[in-house]
């Protein structure tokens, strides 16, 4: 696993918010809900200092359409990523105060969590997809059943350029887990290298829970990353100056229901394609 892509790719939109589908069934589906507590996060954000990332600047221009990008599956920055949340919790705590309706900012912070997919099975290609594909008891249908995914093009999407299209690591680990132990063919390492110029694949469920087996490989994998440290500060500002709370956690157990590609408001706010992956 790359080292270090916090400082190399947190600046790029390979970060998703996970929860958010539950979150808006209670509170609001409409993204323009939240946007009336940009300034109010803003003014929490002060205390928290710098990043340490010198891409990342909590002083950056925060707009409603970093919410649409959110609210519609589409990937952000980690900053932004953390934003979002901040924001989610700000926007509970005030008209749970008022109405004592929906969740409390710590239910929010329980639920909601920055999904990276920065991470890609080095040697799944097109031609392992074919063979999964043709195998007479259709590898590629029980693949998507074990990742738990909706649709398969999501994994078309990353054999055809696997070092460009970026998942989240319980994906890539459990597409590997699955590959080696179920239909017995190898592949390399899963691996976060920062070239290719890499994108989020759009196609993946975020929100799924991985077999056991595979998620005691994430765990072995993950350690203290960047993520989490920057989701601390995120907390800690969402507490006040004067209360922190325990880091969000990435791979946690937090689950919801996937919310329809249609099933957008707003104008979406992905990336155009930036070129073509390294070879």
């Amino acid at each position: 696993m790359h080292g270090g892509w916090e400082v190399d790719l947190a600046h790029r939109k390979l970060f998703q918010v996970r929860g958010l589908s539950t979150f808006r069934s209670t509170f609001s589906r409409e993204a323009t809900q939240l946007a009336p507590y940009i300034p109010a996060m803003r003014e929490r954000l002060k205390d928290l200092g710098g990043w340490g990332i010198p891409q990342l600047d909590w002083n950056e221009d925060f707009s409603p359409r970093q919410i649409y990008a959110a609210y519609g599956r589409n990937a952000i920055s980690l900053d932004k990523a953390a934003q979002v949340i901040l924001l989610a919790v700000i926007a509970a705590e005030d008209r749970y105060v008022k109405t004592g309706e929906g969740m409390d900012g710590e239910a929010v912070l329980k639920l909601l969590a920055i999904e990276p997919q920065v991470y890609y099975v080095s040697g799944f290609r097109d031609d392992v997809v074919d063979t999964l594909r043709k195998n007479d008891k259709d590898g590629l249908r029980q693949l998507r059943a074990y990742c738990t995914q909706t649709n398969n093009e999501v994994f078309y999407v990353l054999a055809n350029k696997p070092r460009k299209s970026r998942i989240t690591l319980k994906l890539a680990c459990a597409i590997k887990q699955f590959v080696e132990t179920q239909m017995g063919l190898e592949l390399g390492e899963v691996t976060s290298d920062p070239k290719g110029n890499p994108t989020a694949n759009d196609n993946e469920n975020i929100d799924f829970l991985p077999p056991q087996e595979v998620q005691e490989i994430v765990d072995g994998m993950t350690g203290v990353p960047m993520a989490d440290v920057i989701a601390s500060r995120t907390l800690k500002a969402s507490n006040g100056a004067e209360k922190g709370t325990a880091p969000a956690d990435l791979n946690g157990a937090a689950h919801d229901e996937e919310t329809p590609k249609d099933d957008r408001e707003g104008p979406e706010a992905s990336d155009p394609d930036d070129g073509a992956p390294a070879s």
